[in-house]
């Protein structure tokens, strides 16, 4: 080989290098997670009606959102189309937006409701033809396909005002009235949907790049992505702590806390030394499709939370978890605890699984709300009942001065993580608000404080509540362990005591037959 041809490839050799340790510097600057995710589902739920009306009110258009009667693998919803005197239905994928069955045959595709995130230049499908979106802002989404123009509002996805086609005809209508509640001024200034929250991780994910890691552990059943906020220990990772909220899309006031906790924590990163040794595992938003259907849903009756609380298959995921699964909830499709077909059907709850499943997890924080306690999770069955009441959720009652609650069995997550997870965990569930005078007229605001200063307290006490629990978690376990061991010889006294017992009364009655059988026959 000659000099120059060996001088050749040490030159490539080192320009490959060269690329290699530039595309690594480069990729290390992009981020984890992105806000531009494009959806293909809608949000429309049971429970929405709609009125459209023409300019001089001389059509009326009346649009009704129904529950199916069952559980369906593929969220979908029934839609009652009233005009002139028909009754027109169709069932609607939420997912693809697609018709299923019915008689709209018109609407190939859903047109009264667009997905979230379009932006101008998209296309989407709407009717039986390709649209354009021609201008897309905060408030308002505007799309043609050439010959029907929709404007739809951005906050819900529904649409505002356009051309309808039913049974071939044309009505060029505008939104008259409905029963949903836009609580826009809720979600702008105290709590986060799901775009806002992703917004908020992805600068997060910028500003502590050496401390965080955001990925994705699945996605929702609409497609949402199920974040985790990662802050690994900064020398050698024992164990990690795992936090959720929102697994009940109406408590927001769960997501809230989980995020500001996480914001905590990462602006006190060096002063909190048990992150030394402890991962910290956030997920703030488990039900990310509950949660956008809590923005708008009527705020009475108050089945109407249930389509906010479950997630878009109308599953509670609280009571999906495989321990006692048959003994919480009901069976019934059509009631807000209703617990799936299955243990561990949803997506939402195998994503929370995964995380069990693949890390050394000694502590779980279940974050809800409804009423203001902290509960201890299967009460009558914890072996631990005793550690609870005296330390752990003691601690986290003063914190936030509210009760301790003795909970139930019920299949939930708190149960599962406590009682049946292969590496099992303690657990906590904090109820961190509940408001019953608001049940009557609202039930978000029952869930959800309507003031920032009780959701800073409130985030606060979570957040003391969480250092509490780092602080003390290696010593509770080292203690619940001692419980187990003593338990555990305690069974074994008791059974060896028993089968004694037996032995010696099997013995006696031997002793007795045998001397009944020696005494000698009298004539």
């Amino acid at each position: 080989m000659s000099y120059s041809s060996t001088g050749d490839a040490m030159k490539k050799s080192r320009l490959t290098i060269l690329i290699l340790i530039l595309t690594i510097y480069l990729n290390s600057f992009q981020p984890a997670l992105s806000t531009q995710i494009q959806l293909n589902s809608i949000d429309a739920r049971p429970g929405i009606y709609t009125l459209y009306e023409d300019e001089d009110a001389s059509v009326k258009i009346n649009v009704t959102y129904n529950s199916l009667p069952n559980y369906t693998e593929e969220p979908a919803v029934n839609v009652t189309v009233k005009v002139n005197g028909m009754i027109l239905w169709s069932v609607f994928s939420l997912q693809s937006r697609k018709i299923l069955f019915g008689e709209l045959n018109e609407w190939n595709y859903y047109p009264l409701w667009i997905p979230k995130g379009l932006n101008r230049g998209d296309e989407i499908e709407l009717y039986n033809s390709k649209f354009k979106v021609i201008a897309a802002s905060e408030n308002e989404v505007l799309v043609t396909n050439g010959s029907l123009t929709l404007k739809f509002d951005t906050f819900t996805g529904v649409m505002i005002t356009g051309d309808l086609i039913i049974k071939g005809e044309s009505y060029h209508v505008y939104i008259k009235a409905t029963n949903m509640k836009l609580r826009r001024t809720d979600f702008e200034k105290l709590y986060y949907d799901w775009k806002a929250l992703t917004k908020h991780l992805e600068k997060l994910n910028e500003t502590y790049r050496n401390h965080l890691k955001i990925y994705s552990i699945g996605n929702s059943c609409l497609g949402r992505r199920i974040w985790v906020c990662e802050i690994p220990a900064r020398k050698v990772e024992e164990a990690a702590i795992v936090i959720d909220g929102g697994m009940h899309g109406s408590e927001v006031i769960g997501v809230k806390a989980a995020v500001y906790i996480l914001d905590k924590i990462l602006e006190n990163y060096y002063a909190i030394e048990e992150l030394d040794r402890f991962t910290i595992i956030v997920i703030p938003m488990l039900n990310p499709d509950g949660v956008e259907a809590s923005k708008y849903l009527p705020p009475q009756p108050q089945l109407m939370l249930k389509y906010a609380r479950c997630n878009a298959r109308g599953v509670d995921l609280n009571r999906n978890f495989a321990y006692a699964w048959e003994k919480g909830g009901s069976d019934q499709f059509e009631s807000p605890v209703f617990r799936g077909l299955n243990p561990e059907s949803e997506p939402e709850v195998k994503a929370l699984l995964s995380i069990f499943k693949n890390r050394n997890v000694i502590f779980y924080v279940n974050l809800h709300s409804g009423v203001s306690a902290t509960l201890i999770p299967g009460y009558n069955s914890n072996p631990y009942v005793t550690l609870y009441e005296s330390e752990i959720a003691a601690g986290i009652s003063n914190i936030f001065g509210h009760q301790i609650y003795k909970g139930k069995i019920y299949g939930g997550s708190a149960n599962w993580a406590l009682f049946a997870s292969d590496k099992k965990a303690l657990s906590i569930i904090i109820e961190l608000y509940g408001d019953k005078a608001q049940l009557e007229t609202d039930w978000f605001y029952f869930y959800n404080p309507d003031n920032n200063r009780t959701v800073e307290e409130i985030c606060g006490k979570a957040y003391y509540s969480i250092l509490f629990i780092l602080k003390n978690a290696e010593k509770w376990i080292e203690k619940a362990e001692e419980i187990k061991l003593r338990r555990e010889f305690q069974s074994r006294i008791t059974y060896f005591a028993v089968t004694a017992l037996v032995i010696m009364l099997a013995a006696i009655t031997f002793m007795k037959v045998k001397k009944v059988k020696l005494q000698p026959i009298r004539h």
